[in-house]
């Protein structure tokens, strides 16, 4: 057998190194090892179109949301997916490679927003690129209740001046804290607006 194919295409001979077939060699230490042959890396579309499953039951518009089947994370429950496949490789998110592989690669500065609320959806046609003070406008928007289960309606809505809307009765609790945890900041903000009037 040459030389070339016992090398697989490699540039140099290693002088530390006897080949003695296509599979094995004796390395460095007179050890014999097998040669391991690297697997050939499957496209990434493959691997993210065998993670899909159309939905039977969740929809946007006329279309329905094609689930990601792959790896969540158990604390937001947004897909995880490696575009290039290799251990140790950054991960993304599978909605965000449908994103750029059916549509476009997504501006500076922009998040991929789902249309259709379900955070592991895939479907290019529930994708929007927005930026992030969007993206949190429109998550904000469908808040009903608080994290403590109160309404956020009447009275008990708050409009902050960035467009959050916010829990007056949280609000308050969590300024009342703050003054009885800091005593010298309630004493030193009311010299300042007595001040001021």
């Amino acid at each position: 057998m040459s030389e070339e194919n016992i090398l697989h295409g490699r540039d140099k001979v290693n002088p530390y190194q006897t080949y003695l077939s296509e599979d094995y060699r004796i390395n460095a230490d007179n050890l014999i090892v097998r040669n391991i042959k690297a697997k050939p890396r499957r496209p990434a579309i493959i691997r993210f179109l065998e993670k899909m499953q159309v939905s039977e039951y969740l929809f946007y518009g006329d279309s329905l949301c094609w689930e990601w089947r792959g790896t969540k994370s158990p604390t937001t429950g947004y897909g995880q997916f490696k575009s290039d496949g290799r251990r140790g490789a950054k991960l993304s998110s599978p909605h965000r490679f449908a994103y750029e592989y059916f549509i476009g690669p997504i501006p500076d500065g922009y998040e991929v927003d789902h249309l259709c609320q379900v955070r592991h959806c895939c479907n290019p046609l529930h994708l929007e690129a927005v930026t992030v003070q969007e993206n949190r406008k429109r998550r904000d928007a469908l808040k009903t209740h608080c994290k403590y289960g109160h309404e956020l309606s009447g009275d008990n809505l708050l409009n902050s001046k960035s467009g959050i809307r916010k829990c007056r009765l949280c609000n308050r609790e969590r300024v009342k804290k703050f003054h009885q945890r800091n005593p010298g900041k309630d004493a030193e903000y009311r010299r300042k607006t007595n001040a001021i009037c």
